[in-house]
């Protein structure tokens, strides 16, 4: 009998987990389009961001992804969606903008953290280009240029050392 009442309990949390599921996916989706909104009418969109960012992170952030956008597309799926915790979700995400002068794109992970009731955005890193990857990543690849060149000569004089002591 204890097994019986364990088991229709376990059913019952599973069937709320996912009867709320698809209601919390569209409470993420309608924030996902409020901030598509906002970018695009040039407006601040540091409101969006968890509580807990301090101000000048959340400036500076929101100041970073600002553009004067014609056209911004957030291209996912909401089966993609990773749930980390009740509170905490991780989307896939391709940004696709245009501007007068440059249009792109890019993919990333949109962070999501729910904090009473409301999804907020973790931080705007998948719509900025990551820079510090970037520089880093040709810096590694002059270095290992550089210490292949200086390998080939080392060997290259080795072997003309070798004969003439021979």
């Amino acid at each position: 009998m204890r097994f019986l009442t364990t088991l229709i309990m376990l059913c019952a949390t599973i069937s709320a987990f996912a009867s709320a599921a698809p209601e919390q996916q569209e409470k993420i989706n309608s924030r996902i389009q409020q901030l598509r909104q906002v970018l695009l009418t040039r407006g601040s969109p540091d409101s969006m961001l968890v509580p807990s960012v301090d101000e000048q992170s959340r400036v500076d952030q929101s100041r970073s992804v600002m553009r004067p956008y014609i056209s911004l597309q957030f291209e996912y799926s909401m089966a993609d969606l990773r749930w980390k915790g009740e509170d905490v979700a991780e989307l896939p995400v391709r940004v696709r903008w245009e501007t007068a002068k440059v249009d792109g794109s890019l993919s990333g992970t949109m962070n999501l953290v729910r904090v009473g009731g409301e999804w907020y955005f973790r931080s705007f890193d998948f719509l900025q280009f990551p820079w510090a990857e970037v520089i880093l990543a040709a810096l590694v690849a002059v270095a290992f240029t550089v210490g292949m060149f200086w390998l080939a000569r080392k060997l290259k004089n080795r072997r003309k050392a070798a004969p003439a002591s021979a």
